[in-house]
C-alpha cells in the first residue's frame, strides 16, 4: 500500500492543530511574575508599605515568585516568620493566576473570622488601587452555600473562578477540583484532614498547584514543619557587603550591648560569620538584597519549601526583633516560657521543642541539681508549700513542695504509705503525715504552712477521699485556704481545658471538687524539666537526702510518660501515654497535682508569679 501524500499546505495545518491541541494542555506562556507584579500591584493604603509594588524591599519573595511559574514544582511550602512578606505574596499570586493563567482556585484559612478581612479588607482593598483588577470586586458573589453547611465567598472571572472557604468547610466542598490550592495560617488549622483534603482537590491536573504557609506551632503539632520537612528545604542566604561571602543568618550572629537592662539601639547588629563584619540595619539590608534561597536537598525538584525569619526582613529594623527577645529572656528567667515561644515561632519561624515529649530518667537524675535540705532549714527563695496525695489500690503516694519565684520548684519530701484505702485508719494515718510535715521553717526563721493538698478522687476510693477531705480538711466554700486545706481532686483530659478547670460543689459531702484540666499541667511539667535539662539551670530541684524519698523508684514514675501526637476525627490531639506497660506514674502524677494546687492558690496558672510575689513582698515588710 502506498503512503497518501499530503501538500505542504495540508502538513502545515496538520502541523498548527498539533500545536494548538499541545496547548491546550499546557500552561499558557505568561509574564515573567515579578515582573508583572511591579507593573501591576499597588499597595493600599495600611499596608507596611503602600504604593507601587517594589520587589526589591522584599527581595526573598523573588525566589518564591520563580519556584511558583515553574512548571515542574506542584507544592510550595512556605514556613516563615509572622509580619514579613506572606500575605503580600498570596495576594500577588491569585491576582497573577487570574490575569495570566485563570482556572478553577480554592483559598483556605482556619476561620472564617480570618478569611472575611483577608477578603473585603487585603484583597478587596489591593484590586481598588488598581484599573487593571477594579472589575474583580463586581464578579463576588457572597455568602453561597456548599452542602448547608457553611457560606463561602466566590469571585468568578473569565476562565475560572476563586473559592473562599475556611478549614472546616474543605470537606463540604466535594466534586470542586481546582487547579490552585492555597491554605494559609495551616498550624492553626483545627481539622488536619482538611489539609489532605484541600490539597486532592488538584490530582487529576498536571500542572497542579499547592501552596501552604503558616509559622509553626510546637513541633509535635506543627504541619507546616511536616510539610517543609518533605520539600528541597531552601533558606535564605545573605551576602556579605565586605567579603562577598554567603552564610546562613541564625541568631548566634546578633550582637548588641544593653545598658541596665534595655537595648542599647546603636549596638544592635549582625556579624558575618566568615569576615566578623558588623552590619547595621542599611549594611544588613544590602546582605539580604544581594542573598539568594540555598535548598539543602535540590534532588527534590517538585516541592519547594522556603523557611525564612525576621532577620530576613527588609522592614523589620533588627533592634525591634532584639528587644521582643531581650522582653522574652526576662520572662524565662521568671519561670515564663510563652514568650520566648512566641519570639521562636514569630520571629525565628523554628517550631518550640523537639516534639518527642519524653522526659529522660536518666538525664533528669544526673543533670538536674539535687540538693540537700534540713526541714527545720529551708532556703530562703521558699515562698509557699503545697502537698499533693495519689491513691493507690494498696498505698498512698504523696509529696510536699516548696515554690519560689522564676519558676522555681523543691522537691521536700516523697512518701509511700502502704495501707488499704478501703480502711478508715488507713486514712487517719496518712492524715497525721500529712500535718506532721505541715509546718516547715527556712534558714532565716520564717515559718512556712501547707495550706492547700490535693488529694486524687478519680480511683476506686472516690466516696472515702471526700469523707476524708470534708472530715480533716474543714473547708469552706468561701475561704478554701482554712486550716489544712484538703481538696479532693479530679482530672480531665483535653488540652484546651484550664489547669483549674472547675470547682464543683458535692451537696451529700459539703465538699469542693475541684477538676483539673491535666493535659496543661502535664505539658508544662515536661516543658519545665526539659528546658532545666538543656540549659542547666537548677528550676526544679529535689532534697537529695535519703529521708526524703526520692529514690530510683520515684525517678522512673516521675518520667513514664510521654507526649505524644494523634488524630482524632481528623484533628490532631495531644495525648500522654505511659513509655511502656504498666509502667508506674505516680511521681509524675503527683508533680502534675502540686503544680495545679499552685495555680489554685494563685487563681490561675497566668497569675502564679505575681502571687509568689505578693508573698515575697509580704515576708519583706515583717
Amino acid at each position: 500500500m502506498n503512503s497518501p501524500e499530503f501538500t505542504a499546505q495540508e502538513l502545515d495545518s496538520a502541523t498548527k492543530m498539533i500545536i494548538d491541541a499541545w496547548g491546550f494542555f499546557t500552561p499558557k506562556t505568561p509574564a515573567v511574575f515579578e515582573e508583572w507584579a511591579e507593573e501591576n500591584i499597588v499597595l493600599a493604603q495600611g499596608e507596611a508599605m503602600p504604593g507601587p509594588y517594589n520587589i526589591s524591599r522584599t527581595e526573598p519573595v523573588r525566589g518564591i515568585m520563580r519556584a511558583f511559574t515553574d512548571p515542574t514544582v506542584n507544592y510550595i511550602y512556605i514556613m516563615s516568620a509572622t509580619q514579613m512578606f506572606k500575605t503580600t505574596i498570596l495576594l500577588a499570586i491569585l491576582l497573577y493566576r487570574i490575569m495570566e493563567q485563570p482556572c478553577n482556585m480554592l483559598f483556605a484559612m482556619p476561620t472564617k473570622a480570618l478569611l472575611r478581612p483577608f477578603v473585603r479588607g487585603r484583597l478587596e482593598a489591593l484590586c481598588k488601587q488598581s484599573a487593571t483588577f477594579a472589575h474583580l470586586i463586581s464578579n463576588l458573589k457572597h455568602q453561597e452555600s456548599i452542602g448547608g453547611r457553611q457560606t463561602q465567598d466566590v469571585k468568578y472571572f473569565p476562565g475560572g473562578h476563586l473559592r473562599f472557604t475556611s478549614a472546616d468547610a474543605i470537606g463540604g466542598l466535594t466534586g470542586t477540583p481546582s487547579e490552585l490550592t492555597m491554605l494559609d495560617e495551616i498550624d492553626k488549622f483545627s481539622d488536619h484532614n482538611a489539609i489532605d483534603e484541600a490539597m486532592s482537590r488538584g490530582k487529576n491536573f498536571p500542572f497542579f498547584k499547592l501552596v501552604a504557609c503558616s509559622s509553626p506551632e510546637t513541633r509535635d503539632k506543627s504541619k507546616i514543619a511536616d510539610l517543609y520537612d518533605t520539600s528541597n528545604k531552601s533558606q535564605y542566604w545573605h551576602k556579605c557587603p565586605q567579603c562577598g561571602q554567603e552564610s546562613l543568618p541564625v541568631w548566634d550572629h546578633v550582637k548588641y550591648d544593653l545598658m541596665e537592662g534595655a537595648v542599647i539601639t546603636d549596638s544592635v547588629g549582625i556579624l558575618c560569620p566568615l569576615c566578623e563584619y558588623f552590619m547595621n540595619d542599611v549594611a544588613r539590608n544590602v546582605a539580604i538584597s544581594k542573598g539568594r534561597w540555598v535548598a539543602s536537598r535540590p534532588q527534590i525538584k517538585d516541592a519547594y519549601g522556603f523557611h525564612i525569619n525576621s532577620l530576613s526582613s527588609q522592614m523589620i529594623p533588627l533592634s525591634r526583633i532584639v528587644n521582643k527577645y531581650v522582653v522574652a529572656k526576662k520572662k524565662e528567667a521568671m519561670g515564663e516560657l510563652s514568650p520566648l515561644r512566641r519570639f521562636m515561632k514569630d520571629d525565628m519561624a523554628i517550631p518550640w521543642g523537639d516534639g518527642s515529649g519524653d522526659l529522660d530518667e536518666f538525664k533528669v537524675r544526673t543533670e538536674l541539681r539535687l540538693e540537700s535540705w534540713d526541714y527545720h532549714s529551708l532556703p530562703n527563695e521558699i515562698l509557699t508549700l503545697t502537698a499533693a496525695v495519689d491513691v493507690q489500690s494498696d498505698r498512698f503516694e504523696f509529696e510536699i513542695a516548696g515554690w519560689g519565684l522564676k519558676g522555681k520548684r523543691w522537691g521536700l519530701k516523697y512518701m509511700r504509705l502502704v495501707a488499704p484505702p478501703s480502711e478508715t485508719k488507713s486514712w487517719d494515718s496518712l492524715y497525721d503525715i500529712l500535718a506532721e510535715y505541715r509546718v516547715m521553717t527556712r534558714e532565716d526563721g520564717v515559718r512556712l504552712e501547707c495550706s492547700t493538698t490535693f488529694v486524687d478522687s478519680g480511683g476506686l476510693y472516690t466516696n472515702e477521699c471526700y469523707k476524708f477531705t470534708f472530715s480533716r480538711g474543714d473547708n469552706c466554700l468561701d475561704d478554701p485556704a482554712l486550716a489544712i486545706g484538703l481538696f479532693p481532686i479530679k482530672g480531665k483530659g483535653g488540652d484546651r481545658h484550664p489547669i483549674i478547670h472547675t470547682a464543683k460543689w458535692s451537696d451529700e459531702l459539703m465538699n469542693r471538687l475541684i477538676i483539673i484540666g491535666v493535659d496543661q499541667a502535664k505539658g508544662y511539667v515536661i516543658d519545665i524539666i526539659n528546658y532545666s535539662i538543656e540549659n542547666g539551670r537548677g528550676i526544679w530541684l529535689w532534697n537529695s537526702s535519703v529521708e526524703a524519698g526520692y529514690d530510683e523508684a520515684y525517678f522512673i514514675s516521675l518520667c513514664a510518660e510521654r507526649r505524644t501526637l494523634v488524630l482524632v476525627d481528623g484533628k490532631r490531639k495531644t495525648k500522654y501515654k505511659l513509655r511502656r506497660s504498666k509502667l508506674p506514674n505516680e511521681g509524675f502524677d503527683i508533680a502534675v497535682y502540686n503544680y495545679a494546687a499552685l495555680c489554685m492558690r494563685a487563681g490561675n496558672s497566668q497569675q502564679v508569679e505575681n502571687y509568689l510575689k505578693s508573698i515575697a513582698d509580704e515576708f519583706d515588710n515583717v
